[in-house]
């Protein structure tokens, strides 16, 4: 006897469907309660946070652009070692070129000496200025007996009387002008070797001869 005409069939029916309702998933939330589908509930048996986001193939790719990277700075270190061992080699050879070519200057003055002692009565027969300018203080050591010329010798009345009766030279511009001139051949010898300025050897030969003095007491 079933009341209300239910039938075991229809209790049974009635049941599996509340069964269902009871089956579905409950969040309680503030103020009622969300149906959250059972695809969306996440399985902590299967699925843990990932905390290290660890991946192989991008450590091997770090690593190649790394050992890349020292690889060029290498390579670019050798290159600086290898032109400083070609700058020293270099160096090396320049400095022995360096002692040749002193060597050989050396051997080429005293060779330019030799043969200036040699030519100077020869070379100072050349019609020029220099050897003009040499004739008269050669005569005006012969008169006075040093070559100490002033830039002025002329300066007093009396130092042009002296001078005219002791050179024969009566003309005070010719005394001026030869003084002038030796304080231009002292500037000239002391020019480095190989100025195209400096004195001629046979130049200095010639006035080593008079007893000439390249450094008197009063500068011309």
């Amino acid at each position: 006897f079933f009341p209300n005409s239910e039938t075991p069939a229809n209790i049974f029916n009635s049941v599996s469907t509340k069964q269902q309702h009871n089956d579905q998933n409950l969040t309680a939330v503030s103020g009622g309660v969300q149906h959250i589908p059972t695809n969306q509930i996440p399985n902590n048996d299967t699925e843990a946070p990932t905390t290290i986001d660890f991946h192989p193939q991008n450590s091997t790719c770090e690593a190649a652009n790394a050992r890349k990277m020292m690889d060029e700075l290498l390579n670019e270190q050798s290159k600086c070692t290898n032109e400083i061992l070609l700058a020293e080699q270099e160096l090396l050879r320049a400095q022995q070129r360096l002692e040749a070519a002193k060597r050989n200057k050396d051997h080429m003055d005293a060779k330019v000496n030799e043969v200036a002692e040699q030519l100077t009565d020869s070379l100072l027969k050349e019609h020029t200025r220099w050897n003009a300018q040499y004739k008269k203080l050669k005569k005006y050591k012969e008169a006075t007996g040093h070559c100490d010329l002033k830039r002025n010798p002329t300066r007093s009345s009396k130092g042009r009387k002296d001078l005219a009766n002791d050179t024969g030279i009566d003309d005070p511009s010719i005394l001026s002008s030869l003084g002038s001139w030796i304080g231009q051949v002292r500037l000239e010898a002391r020019r480095p070797p190989g100025h195209p300025d400096r004195l001629e050897a046979y130049k200095i030969i010639a006035l080593n001869r008079l007893g000439f003095d390249w450094q008197p007491r009063e500068n011309y």
